[in-house]
């Protein structure tokens, strides 16, 4: 009996291949969307908690790998994987600046003197965070901004979208790879 996340897998990567010449469009599609949400999921932990949770920057590698896997098929994976490099890059810088632009913001400022909700004010505020004021800001200051630690969660995303078939499902055991282990158990 097939687990249903095997099925589950089974059913979108033949959903893929109904795409047929628009894959691209759709990968490129999914890409972008999977990697605004990892850096949305980072951003909203780290202002809520006043602390940055460097592990949540590897939800976005996480969904872009499976993302690879089912649009590879084995072909054009070098290329896809790098393209999931760019989208994870993108999704750090994206993360690091909704950090920064709230907590050098006058957000908080304006929280306390609002007679509103917090939810509600800051939906308001949004269209205020992509300001040229804050954009200048934050790359003039990008390199005190980006630390050791931040290269080491680049680099451990990087690993986990190249090595994207962790996913990939068990081989099945023949009689030639039981050979291999009994030969190599009892050697």
């Amino acid at each position: 009996m097939e687990s249903i996340p095997g099925k589950l897998d089974r059913y979108l990567a033949h959903t893929v291949e109904k795409f047929g010449s628009k894959k691209y469009i759709v990968f490129t599609a999914l890409l972008i969307l999977f990697a605004v949400t990892g850096a949305l999921l980072w951003g909203t932990a780290a202002i809520g908690s006043s602390r940055q949770f460097r592990l949540l920057t590897l939800i976005a590698p996480l969904l872009i790998s499976y993302l690879i896997r089912l649009f590879a098929g084995g072909k054009n994976r070098d290329l896809l994987v790098f393209a999931g490099w760019l989208a994870f890059v993108l999704s750090l810088i994206l993360g690091k600046y909704l950090i920064f632009t709230h907590f050098h913001s006058v957000l908080p400022h304006w929280l306390g003197l609002s007679q509103q909700k917090d939810f509600y004010t800051a939906l308001a505020y949004l269209p205020h965070i992509f300001n040229a004021t804050h954009l200048q800001l934050f790359f003039e200051d990008i390199a005190g901004l980006i630390d050791p630690q931040d290269g080491i969660w680049l680099m451990a995303g990087f690993y986990i979208i190249w090595r994207n078939r962790i996913f990939s499902p068990k081989q099945e055991k023949t009689k030639e790879n039981k050979r291999k282990l009994f030969k190599r158990r009892f050697q």
